[in-house]
């Protein structure tokens, strides 16, 4: 168990509670009804690796969440009654319940504490072959083709290969919206999952982007930003708190209070920019990154001639 105190600890106010669950461990952090942090805390989780799969167990990561919670709440010396909202953000891993919302194994050792195929598994790698295979339209809009880190294969490879797990499940979901589901009874799907990675189609508004506001752990690294600045060519935000990643969970949080009217009053209410970098004035850094990308693009396509040559000479 991790604790960081922050600048106050002697709040009196209302405070939202943002939870982010990593790779790794779980992590709480209050926030002010201004967006200004009171305090965080973070549980490890566990984690189960076998070759190119990686499993994890939701029961585990709920009891990590309390014990984060509990000991931030302390840290903050904020009471349950005070914090008047909550919201989740996590890793992009899969979840399988039953019915009664009980763990199903997905995994091949039958371990029912394992019922999470963790986003960094790649077990489903010839699954998302098949998919790209059809050339579905909807490829066009996850870069040309699925990842093993997405939900399709992975669910396809559990269908294949854990039938019995398969035909058990009644609820397959990402572990956002599972902790959303497991906290309220809510089994509503975010926008932002179903998207990202279950390849729903969301509106396309054609914005033009000039301007990018930059979040998490790698918001931190002060070369990264500049470097991401100087090749996309636009000016990168960086929020007024560190952690960005329990804010927004937290702002999810406040919305659910009905403290404000909406996702995008509560944003304004609770966000604040930071520092701004802006790209380089110098022309020439620009174009030496776009040489580089026309480079990498060449090196790629050379990297599958040079596969499938080293693939038909094993045939």
């Amino acid at each position: 168990m991790e604790i960081h105190p922050s600048y106050s600890s002697s709040y009196a106010g209302k405070a939202f509670l943002g939870v982010d669950v990593g790779t790794g461990s779980a992590r709480a952090g209050l926030f002010s009804e201004d967006g200004r942090l009171l305090g965080s805390a973070s549980s490890l989780i566990q984690i189960w690796k076998d070759g190119d799969s990686v499993e994890q167990s939701s029961t585990d990561i709920w009891h990590a969440i309390c014990a984060a919670v509990k000991a931030v709440c302390s840290l903050a010396n904020v009471t349950a009654e005070d914090v008047i909202g909550l919201g989740f953000a996590a890793t992009c891993s899969l979840v399988a319940v039953d019915a009664d919302g009980s763990p199903v194994t997905v995994s091949c050792s039958g371990d029912a504490r394992r019922n999470i195929i963790v986003w960094i598994d790649h077990r489903s790698v010839k699954q998302a072959e098949k998919i790209n295979s059809f050339n579905s339209t909807v490829l066009q809009y996850c870069g040309g083709s699925v990842s093993p880190e997405m939900q399709p294969p992975k669910l396809l490879w559990v269908k294949e290969n854990l039938k019995e797990s398969w035909s058990m499940a009644f609820r397959w979901m990402d572990l956002s919206d599972w902790l959303s589901f497991r906290a309220t009874g809510d089994d509503t799907r975010s926008l932002c999952t179903t998207v990202c990675k279950w390849t729903y189609l969301g509106h396309a508004h054609m914005h033009q982007i000039d301007t990018l506001l930059a979040c998490g752990g790698l918001a931190k690294n002060s070369l990264y930003i500049q470097e991401h600045a100087d090749i996309v060519g636009c000016s990168i935000i960086l929020p007024r708190e560190n952690e960005s990643v329990l804010l927004g969970a937290a702002i999810l949080g406040s919305v659910a209070t009905k403290k404000y009217s909406g996702l995008h009053d509560a944003m304004k209410a609770l966000s604040a920019a930071g520092q701004v970098v802006h790209p380089s004035k110098d022309e020439r850094v620009k174009k030496y990154h776009d040489a580089k990308y026309e480079i990498y693009k060449s090196l790629y396509e050379q990297q599958l001639s040079h596969r499938t040559i080293m693939q038909n000479a094993l045939q």
